[in-house]
């Protein structure tokens, strides 16, 4: 989806969806490194919606 959204103005949008949007991988010196900012950030947008979901999962009448 990234090399899409980079390839046409229009399709720009698809980018947001990429994690590779988000994780940009950088080359130097001819070695491909994570940049660890966005990764650390990307991470903890994950383990807060995991949280919001198992607390809405634990106030359903479905657990036991």
């Amino acid at each position: 989806l990234n090399a899409i959204s980079m390839a046409t103005e229009k399709a720009s949008w698809l980018g947001y969806i990429s994690p590779y949007h988000y994780l940009n991988l950088t080359a130097k010196n001819g070695v491909l490194e994570l940049n660890l900012i966005t990764c650390f950030g990307a991470s903890i947008v994950t383990a807060i919606l995991l949280w919001i979901s198992f607390k809405r999962y634990l106030s359903r009448d479905i657990v036991g």
